[in-house]
């Protein structure tokens, strides 16, 4: 998968904003203003340095329209389609003035597979430029803290299975002996009519707990990858 998860050496990296503009001075002017507001930013030279630093953890990136070459959006968006569950990759896209709202409409359909697009048109305050990326690395740490939580609760489960599978194999044991001892009674002492009722309903009953523990098993077999289910019709 695309989105590796980051660990705590690079934590710092999920906070840095990667900037692809590469005409003019653009990359480097939104640089400084980042620097200002105490952001980090790191300047891509083109989409494959751009891809290989998001792999390694970022907040968000800005790219501008003049970069979004079509093969740029078909490349940008194949690596933002493997993105895991938890995440929605913010893109900060420094339109071009337009002429009309169909030409903005028309821009924006360009980036649709690209998914979480904030389009600025430029050109553009700094304070704005800045107040949209502190709201994109806001949402982008609410991401990962919902990752955090994901994973916390696989952990859980996965220790529920574990439990349950154990007590699966405990509570055969027991029955198993239950089970034997009074078909064994059931045996020695078919004369006495008194023992024969509450022994079948032991017999009876151990049995369907015995089946009850091997559906347990099958779960916890399922749920830990041991088996595979095959459905069909």
């Amino acid at each position: 998968m695309v989105l590796t998860r980051v660990n705590d050496q690079s934590k710092g990296a999920v906070e840095r904003v990667l900037i692809l503009a590469p005409s003019g001075r653009d990359a480097e002017l939104a640089a400084q203003i980042l620097a200002q507001a105490a952001i980090r930013a790191s300047v891509c030279a083109d989409v494959a340095h751009l891809i290989d630093s998001y792999k390694k953890g970022a907040g968000a990136a800005i790219l501008t329209e003049e970069a979004l070459t079509t093969p740029v959006v078909r490349q940008l968006g194949e690596a933002l389609a493997t993105q895991l569950p938890w995440s929605d990759f913010p893109l900060l896209i420094f339109t071009s003035k337009a002429a009309s709202t169909h030409d903005n409409r028309r821009a924006l359909e360009r980036f649709t597979d690209l998914g979480n697009v904030t389009a600025l048109e430029r050109p553009l305050h700094p304070l704005t430029m800045v107040s949209a990326v502190r709201a994109a690395l806001r949402a982008r740490r609410r991401q990962y803290h919902m990752r955090a939580a994901f994973e916390q609760r696989e952990r859980e489960i996965r220790q529920r299975d574990e439990f349950l599978a154990m007590l699966g194999h405990e509570l055969r044991n027991p029955l198993g002996a239950i089970q034997n001892a009074a078909h064994l009674a059931l045996k020695l002492a078919p004369s006495v009519a008194a023992l024969e009722r509450p022994l079948s309903l032991i017999h009876r009953q151990v049995r369907n707990l015995t089946q009850l523990v091997d559906d347990l098993l099958e779960v916890a077999r399922v749920t830990s990858g041991k088996i595979a289910l095959k459905k069909q019709p």
